[in-house]
């Protein structure tokens, strides 16, 4: 099974006039904290609480992004599709026109896991991104679960896949924007993205079964999240790269400690002010 033709095609095919979509730049879009096996309320999404897994992706192109089309894949090579039982597949977002101009500095909080706990406390998805924060949850409609079924985020060898879509429906022709794994098991290279300038290096170690990482501002400042020099990697706030499996007084499971995890907002020690989208309402401070 291959993805319907994007809502653009069919417009176009029907003759009817357009808006000009943002840009699909490659590394426009980044991977920038992720979840596994959460139970947490978050002051960042209203006190809600997220049962289980979550991924986080920030849109750092300055001109914005189109998403329609765009997959987040945990599958391990860019054609594998249709795979049943396996733990791999793919979230597709949906042909919505509220996706077609993602400004930058926008926070998309994806809650992975359907269960009774997220399908009450998500019970819509958030496509505005006018307050900087969206939300989809795979309990609702929008978020395609069936072209590529299966998808879950797992430790062990993990890898996580953002693609937009390419010249055909077909997987294959889907183009790598930002790649994250656990261990070197699969990489952009065997995975198929390296060809498109994506990397990852170094691979993180010991996200375990309530664990994940949050990635800062670069070393220097921006929002290279791939650079292994700028990348210092260790489980401690500081400054520059990724947090990796923070310890408990970090990530809300220890009540008296500070939690340094925001689902849906920029993350701890990010200054997202070099990346402000060139509009009067992206020149105001969120």
């Amino acid at each position: 099974m291959t993805r319907s033709l994007p809502l653009l095609t069919l417009l176009l095919a029907m003759g009817l006039p357009l808006a000009a979509p943002a840009a699909n730049t490659t590394g426009g879009v980044i991977f920038n904290e992720h979840w596994i096996n959460d139970d947490t309320a978050y002051a960042s999404i209203g006190g809600r609480e997220i049962w289980n897994d979550w991924v986080e992706l920030l849109v750092i192109d300055p001109s914005g992004v189109d998403l329609r089309g765009w997959r987040l894949t945990n599958n391990q090579t860019k054609t594998q599709q249709g795979v049943i039982d396996d733990g791999d597949g793919s979230l597709i977002f949906p042909d919505n026109p509220a996706l077609a101009n993602i400004p930058s500095t926008t926070c998309i909080l994806i809650i992975a896991s359907d269960n009774a706990t997220n399908e009450a406390t998500f019970p819509a998805d958030d496509l505005d991104p006018s307050d900087g924060q969206m939300i989809l949850s795979v309990t609702n409609d929008n978020l395609d679960t069936t072209t590529d079924p299966g998808f879950s985020m797992r430790t062990s060898d993990e890898a996580l896949v953002l693609l937009a879509p390419g010249a055909t429906p077909a997987f294959a022709d889907d183009i790598g924007v930002d790649f994250i794994a656990e261990n070197a098991v699969v990489t952009p290279a065997t995975f198929g993205v390296a060809v498109d300038g994506v990397v990852f290096a170094p691979a993180f170690s010991g996200i375990g079964s309530d664990d994940g990482a949050v990635f800062t501002n670069s070393a220097g400042g921006g929002f290279n999240n791939d650079n292994g020099a700028d990348a210092v990697k260790d489980n401690l706030p500081g400054p520059g790269g990724w947090i990796v499996d923070p310890p408990a007084n970090y990530t809300g499971d220890d009540t008296g400690g500070s939690n340094i995890l925001t689902p849906g907002a920029p993350n701890f020690g990010q200054d997202l002010s070099s990346i402000q989208p060139a509009t009067p309402q992206g020149l105001m401070m969120r």
